[in-house]
């Protein structure tokens, strides 16, 4: 299967890293200059893993840092997780993305999400909740 971490930029304010195939640590180096990329191209930073059949604990050890580096920046992260259920929502689930991190069922969701994030709402996410509970 052809694997694939690029960036492009949908709009002024969001760039997007679609991944397609399967991530692991031969593709720390690709994946972490796409992110890098991404991050210098706009505030806002989707990943899409709607394509994306596999991914481990070097990819979301690098979506953490990716989100940190942009939220550092004042800037939005989220990653569209695949339609139907596979290796990548199973991993997921497992380490809890939607409590770390806005989730997306599409990259046109999560595109009307950033849109709506600038006027003051976020609709379409499937959760936020903060990794750290707030006093």
């Amino acid at each position: 299967m052809d694997t694939t971490a690029d960036t492009w930029t949908a709009s002024p304010s969001v760039a997007i890293v679609p991944l397609t195939g399967e991530h692991d640590l031969s593709r720390y180096e690709s994946l972490k200059a796409a992110l890098a990329r991404a991050s210098i191209r706009a505030p806002d930073v989707i990943v899409d893993l709607s394509h994306c059949n596999f991914i481990d604990c070097t990819v979301i050890s690098l979506l953490l840092d990716a989100q940190s580096v942009v939220a550092r920046d004042e800037g939005g992260f989220g990653v569209v997780l695949p339609a139907e259920p596979n290796a990548v929502t199973r991993i997921a689930e497992l380490v809890h993305f939607s409590q770390r991190m806005l989730t997306y069922s599409s990259v046109a969701a999560a595109l009307e999400s950033v849109q709506a994030e600038t006027a003051g709402t976020i609709p379409n996410a499937r959760a936020i909740v903060p990794a750290v509970p707030l006093a």
